[in-house]
């Protein structure tokens, strides 16, 4: 992750980080992983507690500029795209024009989010892949924080309309932040400190580990 304050900035610590990356990336050749390779920070952007990458009209005396993501992104694809570990590309990590707050699984703005409301909201990507049926598809991040009601419901709709559309997925995080870990409960309280790892599954690790069980 790089963090500066200007886009010259990120872009003079590009280079050492890429070396960073190469270093890795050709270990995880030699093991046989594949990387998907994640900006988690891109250059101009701002970061807050609740988004990886606010695009600001105004950050620090100067508007963003979607052009400087186009040109990182030519540097990075020209190093990896024919590297053995590069399995994709994370174009920008959580990207947001304005804070967001996290809500929990229920009616949004009169919108009840279950199964088929997740589906009208993959729309855009499920069009894609009618369009492109040879392109792979990779969720690279979804979860369901541990306080929310129906967090595992949450959780089991995700992956059932995932592996209806044959994508693959990854769900974030384990063993990261207790709240996004399905080992953990919520049993003592909200507050933070009072979450605790679960001495059996909770119902969020059972929808995991069953929706987990159709690898192949």
């Amino acid at each position: 992750m790089i963090k500066a304050e200007t886009p010259e900035a990120w872009f003079a610590a590009l280079s050492n980080r890429l070396d960073w990356c190469e270093a890795v990336m050709d270990r995880c050749a030699r093991h046989g992983i594949k990387v998907v390779l994640d900006l988690h920070v891109g250059p101009g952007c701002a970061v807050s507690k609740n988004a990886a990458n606010l695009l600001p009209k105004d950050y620090l005396g100067h508007a963003y500029d979607p052009s400087d993501l186009v040109r990182a992104w030519r540097i990075i694809a020209a190093r990896f795209r024919r590297h053995p570990a590069t399995f994709g590309y994370d174009i920008l990590n959580e990207p947001s024009v304005e804070p967001e707050t996290w809500r929990q699984i229920c009616r949004i703005n009169g919108v009840w989010w279950d199964k088929e409301q997740i589906r009208v909201a993959l729309k855009p990507w499920i069009e894609f892949q009618m369009a492109h049926p040879d392109a792979p598809i990779l969720v690279g991040e979804f979860s369901c924080i541990l306080w929310s009601k129906g967090a595992d419901k949450w959780i089991r709709d995700c992956i059932e309309l995932f592996e209806e559309y044959g994508w693959s997925w990854c769900y974030h995080a384990y063993r990261e932040w207790p709240a996004w870990d399905v080992e953990y409960t919520n049993n003592q309280g909200w507050e933070i400190g009072k979450w605790i790892r679960s001495g059996t599954d909770t119902a969020r690790k059972r929808e995991l580990l069953k929706g987990l069980s159709h690898n192949r």
